[in-house]
């Protein structure tokens, strides 16, 4: 989750993202990695995160490198979504903020 806080991809601020983070922490369920699936990407380091997706039964993989993962979502058919792709529940609070700044 760190390129959440790359400057060139985040569309709020550091402190609604640490915010959304501590929030997703309540829901989630650790996942024990089991290297059953290597090598199924071009990036090495990218192995990781498919191998959680996989072994934590995610309905969809995010992440701005569609490219080296592509051919591994098919294999596993797992959707694969860039950050600006999925979907954002504050996304209606965001254009709204714009809106009001643009007006001023």
């Amino acid at each position: 989750m760190c390129f959440v806080k790359r400057n060139d991809v985040r569309q709020v601020s550091t402190g609604m993202v640490d915010a959304s983070l501590d929030a997703l922490c309540l829901h989630i369920e650790p996942v024990h990695l089991h290297y059953l699936w290597r090598p199924q990407t071009r990036d090495a380091a990218d192995e990781m995160v498919l191998e959680t997706a996989l072994n934590g039964r995610a309905d969809a993989l995010v992440s701005p490198n569609t490219a080296d993962f592509a051919k591994a979502a098919r294999r596993f058919r797992l959707n694969l979504l860039t950050p600006r792709a999925f979907p954002n529940p504050y996304s209606n609070t965001l254009a709204a903020l714009r809106k009001r700044k643009r007006s001023r």
